[in-house]
């Protein structure tokens, strides 16, 4: 017992008397929350007028809210912080607050992608691969040509399963006859993949627009080149649309991997379910669309310039592209 009683004179007793003399000093020294009331002030004021949206000079969905949510938190620390460190802290999450509102302004920029580190993928859905007819127009300026592999998916949905090879993609096309050329593919199924190989399209840091149409009915596919026609061939079998394994890609493939991937822009990227006549697509060739739903037969839109972040809904409201790895530049 006096071993124990000794024990608590020397380690307790002190200890006790430390807390005491740091608690009073606490006390006297106080906290001010002038700097958090004043920074409340004026986040509140900056995010006043600041709405959401799609729209160019809207804030992207969410970043003002949390603003707004982390200002009633700042709140809360004012009333019931008892030490200076939660107040201060308080102050520089506010500030880190609009930092991030002010960087998520819609601006008018483009998706560039990087080889090996960029992806825009948009899921499997039947719209993406109808059976008896479509167009699929986009616009694409290249870096460079991929120069380590043949083939550079455009945009795509290509893949290969036990029916044979489904799908479509427009792809540029390197091989011992130049880099200029794209190919135009369907996954015809037991037809086997057929190719359709055109010379001197694509130009470096040059916009170029591309249609490519199918149509079973009249067993048909054409491409077009800024407007022009520059092929129409027959095809011998139906596409084969394996909506599971057919996932619509821009700028890449993730069934084959990212050794097809682009080193470019693919903006302005329209999906329709019927062929377009030559007039409609050299109409409207050189101008993004606007209103989508006036559009017959529009199954999937995405302009791609409006840097929109990470996941964007497509202008028909039915599906979403998720992109990683890019990096929004400015229209050029």
């Amino acid at each position: 017992m006096k071993y124990i009683y000794n024990r608590f004179i020397k380690y307790i007793i002190p200890a006790l008397l430390v807390w005491f003399i740091v608690s009073c000093q606490d006390d006297e020294m106080g906290t001010d929350n002038s700097a958090l009331v004043a920074k409340i002030s004026e986040t509140e004021n900056f995010v006043q007028g600041k709405e959401e949206g799609t729209g160019l000079g809207d804030y992207l969905f969410g970043s003002v809210t949390a603003l707004k949510n982390k200002i009633e938190w700042a709140k809360m620390i004012q009333d019931r912080a008892d030490n200076q460190h939660a107040l201060d802290n308080a102050v520089l999450i506010l500030d880190k607050g609009m930092e991030i509102v002010e960087n998520s302004v819609i601006r008018a920029a483009y998706p560039m992608q990087i080889v090996g580190k960029s992806s825009i993928r948009c899921g499997s859905h039947d719209l993406y691969n109808p059976v008896d007819e479509f167009t699929v127009e986009c616009r694409v300026k290249l870096n460079s040509f991929n120069s380590q592999i043949i083939v550079a998916n455009i945009i795509g949905t290509d893949f290969q399963d036990s029916a044979g090879p489904g799908g479509w993609a427009i792809r540029s096309y390197s091989n011992g006859n130049g880099d200029k050329q794209i190919d135009y593919v369907l996954g015809l199924g037991g037809g086997g993949w057929y190719v359709d190989v055109l010379p001197d399209v694509l130009e470096i840091n040059k916009w170029t627009h591309l249609a490519v149409t199918y149509n079973w009915t009249t067993k048909s596919a054409k491409v077009y080149k800024d407007g022009i026609l520059l092929s129409n061939k027959s095809i011998s079998h139906p596409i084969n649309a394996n909506s599971e394994l057919s996932k619509l890609n821009i700028g890449g493939n993730e069934f084959w991997g990212d050794r097809r991937d682009i080193d470019g822009q693919v903006i302005d990227v329209r999906i329709w379910g019927r062929e377009l006549s030559a007039d409609e697509i050299n109409e409207r060739k050189d101008d993004f669309l606007s209103n989508a739903g006036q559009y017959s037969g529009l199954n999937a839109y995405w302009p791609l310039n409006l840097a929109l972040g990470s996941e964007i809904l497509d202008e028909t409201g039915q599906h979403t592209a998720i992109l990683s790895g890019v990096e929004w530049v400015d229209p050029n």
